[in-house]
C-alpha cells in the first residue's frame, strides 16, 4: 500500500471499528465487504462465493482468523460489535443462504483480496421467488485495521472505500450520460463514472447523502437503468473535499500555529477538515470509544472465559505484581490491562481495534494505565487519543496496517508508536516530543514477524501487546527527557515501508514459519480443530 489517494480519516482507518473478533483486517473488513455485498443484491443474498489467492495469507488464515465469520456476517447484515456473529455460519445455512470459500491460483495486487460473486434473490411484494437469480461479481481488498476498499464491479475499476453512498445503474445506452448531465438531476452528486461492463453500461455515483426516491427515479430515467442498485456507507466518517491542513508530520509541525501547541489539537485540526466535524464532536466521539476500552479493561481484568482459545485469562494473574517493588505501579497496570483487552478480543466482547484488533491491547491499555496513574480526566484521554490518532494517519497513509503485507511491525509496532505520542500528550508534553516518541517506539520494533501459533492471534501476541506498551513508556519518557531522536518520525514510517516488502509469506500472519512451526506449536494447532472461523 502507498500513499493513500482517498484522506486517511482517525475514525475510519486509525482507531477503530468498534468490533468483535480476534483480526480486524479478517472480521471487520470482511464484513464490511460482506455488507456491501449485501447491497449488491438490494438485501436479499441467495448464495455467494469466496476466492482467495492461493500464494498469500488469506488463503492460510480467513477460516481461522474471522474472514469466513465476518464476511457471512456482512451478507447477513450483522454490525462489527453484533453478539450474533460468532454463530453467524450457522445461521446463514439455517437460513438456506449457501456461502462457499475457496482458494485458488488467481491475479491479485493485494495479499487480501476477495473476488466475490453473490446471487441475488429475486422476489414479489410477498416475498415470493418470480424468476431466475441474478449474480453480481466484486473484487475488495482489506486494507489493514477494518479499512476496505472494493476495486471493481462486474469487471469494471473502481474505488469505494465505505464512505459514500454509492448508486449503481446498469443501462444498454451505447455510451454514458455525462457528469454535468447527472448532476442536474442530483446537486449533490460528488462523483460519477461509467464504463462499459459484463452487465451493459454501468454508471457508478457517488453522493455525501442517500438520493430521495424522487431522485433515484430520475437517476433511472436519464440513463434508461434497467436495474438500480443502492449501497450504504459502512465506515463511520464519510468522504470529504474539504482541502487537509497536512499529511505528513513534517507539514504539521511547520504549520505557522504548531509552535507550542499539544499534538491533540494539530490532530483535531486535521480530523476537522477530513470530516467536517467540530472539535467538541470529535472529543465526544473519541471519549465514547475511551469509555469501551475501559469497560473492556474492567471485563478483561474481572476474568473473561470462551472456549476455543489458547491462553484462558491472563489479565487477573498481573494483579499479584502489585506490591512488586520492580514492576509495581504503571507498568504493572499496563501489563494488567494490555492484558484484560487482549482477553476480551479473545473472548469475542467488544473491543476498539487501534489500530488493529490484533493489537487491540496497546494504545487502551497504556493510556489507560496511565489514566488511572495520573488520575487524567476521561477528557484528557481523549485527547491522547486523538493525538496517538494522527500518528496512526501517517501510517496508514504512507504504509499500512494489515499484517498480512508487514508483519507484526505494522500492527504492534504502529500501535507502540500511536501509544508513545499519547503517553506524551497525557503528560504535558509538546507536539515535536510525541512525533520524537513515536519515531523512537516504531524505531524499536521494525522488523517484527506475525507467527500467530494455531491459526489464533493469541500466542505470541498477548506479549507483543505487551512489550509494545512497554516500549511505547518507555520511549515517550526518552522524549520528554529530551533523548535525540536521529529519524525522523516521516522517514521512519518510510522505512518501515521498505522493510514490509522483504518480509517472506512465512512471517505475514500466515501460520508458516517463525514459532508457529516449532514442535511445541505443531502439537497445539492438532488440538485445536478450526470450528469455522469462530476461534478468534
Amino acid at each position: 500500500m502507498s500513499e493513500s489517494a482517498t484522506p486517511v480519516s482517525i475514525f475510519n482507518e486509525v482507531i477503530g471499528p468498534v468490533m468483535r473478533g480476534c483480526s480486524s483486517s479478517h472480521v471487520a473488513a470482511s464484513l464490511r465487504i460482506g455488507l456491501i455485498a449485501r447491497d449488491c443484491v438490494n438485501g436479499a443474498p441467495l448464495s455467494a462465493s469466496v476466492t482467495f489467492d492461493s500464494k498469500e495469507a488469506l488463503a492460510y488464515s480467513y477460516d481461522g482468523q474471522g474472514s469466513a465469520m465476518g464476511f457471512v456476517g456482512g451478507l447477513l447484515g450483522y454490525t462489527p460489535d453484533s453478539a450474533l456473529l460468532p454463530d453467524a455460519q450457522a445461521r446463514a445455512a439455517e437460513l438456506g443462504i449457501p456461502v462457499r470459500f475457496l482458494v485458488d491460483d488467481i491475479p491479485t495486487t493485494s495479499p487480501n483480496t476477495y473476488l466475490i460473486t453473490v446471487e441475488e434473490k429475486p422476489q414479489d411484494n410477498e416475498g415470493a421467488i418470480h424468476e431466475e437469480p441474478v449474480a453480481i461479481t466484486l473484487e475488495a481488498v482489506s486494507l489493514g485495521g477494518g479499512a476496505i476498499e472494493i476495486q471493481s464491479i462486474e469487471g469494471v475499476s473502481v474505488s469505494l472505500r465505505g464512505d459514500t453512498y454509492v448508486t449503481l445503474l446498469f443501462c444498454d445506452c451505447p455510451k454514458g450520460i455525462a457528469y454535468k448531465a447527472l448532476q442536474e438531476k442530483i446537486p449533490s452528486l460528488q462523483k460519477a463514472t461509467f464504463s462499459k461492463s459484463r452487465s451493459g453500461m454501468l454508471h457508478v455515483l457517488e453522493s455525501l447523502h442517500p438520493f430521495t426516491v424522487q431522485q433515484q427515479a430520475d437517476l433511472s430515467n436519464v440513463t434508461a437503468s434497467h436495474r438500480s442498485l443502492f449501497i450504504s456507507p459502512v465506515m463511520p466518517v464519510l468522504a470529504n473535499t474539504n482541502e487537509l491542513p497536512f499529511r505528513t508530520a513534517r507539514e504539521m509541525l511547520e504549520q505557522e500555529d504548531a509552535s507550542g501547541l499539544p499534538l491533540y489539537e494539530l490532530a483535531s485540526k486535521y480530523e476537522c477538515a477530513r470530516s467536517g466535524q467540530s472539535q467538541e464532536q470529535l472529543l465526544e466521539m473519541m471519549r465514547h470509544l475511551a469509555d469501551i476500552m475501559e469497560k473492556g479493561i474492567s471485563i478483561g481484568v474481572s476474568g473473561t472465559s470462551y472456549a476455543d482459545r489458547i491462553l484462558q485469562s491472563q489479565a487477573p494473574l498481573a494483579l499479584s505484581l502489585a506490591g512488586n517493588p520492580l514492576i509495581g505501579g504503571a507498568m504493572q497496570r499496563i501489563i494488567s490491562y494490555v492484558a484484560a483487552l487482549m482477553d476480551c478480543k479473545s473472548a469475542m466482547e467488544v473491543i476498539v481495534a487501534a489500530p488493529t484488533a490484533g493489537a487491540c491491547g496497546v494504545l487502551g491499555g497504556a493510556v489507560w494505565a496511565a489514566a488511572h496513574e495520573l488520575e487524567a480526566s476521561s477528557e484528557e484521554v481523549a485527547k491522547a487519543l486523538l493525538a496517538a490518532g494522527i500518528i496512526g494517519v501517517f501510517i496508514a497513509d504512507k504504509a499500512t496496517f494489515a499484517g498480512e503485507e508487514g508483519g507484526c511491525q505494522v500492527e504492534c509496532g504502529s500501535g507502540s508508536a500511536m501509544a508513545a505520542a499519547a503517553l506524551v500528550q497525557l503528560s504535558g508534553g509538546t507536539a515535536q516530543q510525541a512525533v520524537d516518541a513515536a519515531a523512537l517506539a516504531l524505531q524499536n520494533v521494525l522488523g517484527l514477524v506475525c507467527d500467530t501459533i494455531c491459526d489464533r492471534v493469541e500466542f505470541p501476541c498477548m506479549g507483543r501487546n505487551i512489550m509494545a506498551a512497554v516500549n511505547a513508556l518507555a520511549c515517550s519518557g526518552m522524549a520528554t527527557a529530551g533523548f535525540t531522536n536521529v529519524i525522523p518520525l516521516d522517514e521512519t514510517i518510510a522505512a518501515m515501508r521498505e522493510v514490509v516488502n522483504y518480509i517472506p509469506l512465512q512471517l505475514r500472519c500466515t501460520g508458516l514459519g517463525g514459532l508457529a512451526q516449532t514442535p511445541t506449536a505443531q502439537r497445539l494447532s492438532k488440538t485445536f480443530v478450526s470450528s469455522s472461523g469462530s476461534n478468534c
